[in-house]
């Protein structure tokens, strides 16, 4: 397992951008989640700071979406025992 390196954005600001982001998209039947990586990006990241990979980025938008999927408050529209992109839209 690699080691988990938490990204120097303020508290709550990840769970915040994705629901942001599927607010944004929320005409679209799902929103995958390279969409939400990079709507991330372009909010909190410039040219100017640190490179990030984006595979860390990926990460930490990972984990917010389970948390977010966790407290009810988006929806998962992939099977997650599969190894293909995750897909997810805001619960109405």
């Amino acid at each position: 397992k690699t080691k988990y390196s938490r990204l120097k954005i303020p508290h709550g600001e990840i769970n915040k951008a994705v629901l942001t982001c599927l607010k944004l998209n929320s005409d679209s039947s799902s929103v995958p989640k390279n969409v939400i990586v990079d709507f991330l990006i372009n909010q909190y990241y410039n040219s100017d700071q640190e490179c990030i990979p984006y595979s860390e980025i990926g990460q930490s938008v990972s984990q917010a979406l389970n948390r977010l999927y966790a407290k009810g408050l988006i929806q998962r529209l992939h099977d997650p025992n599969l190894n293909f992109e995750g897909h997810w839209k805001l619960k109405k």
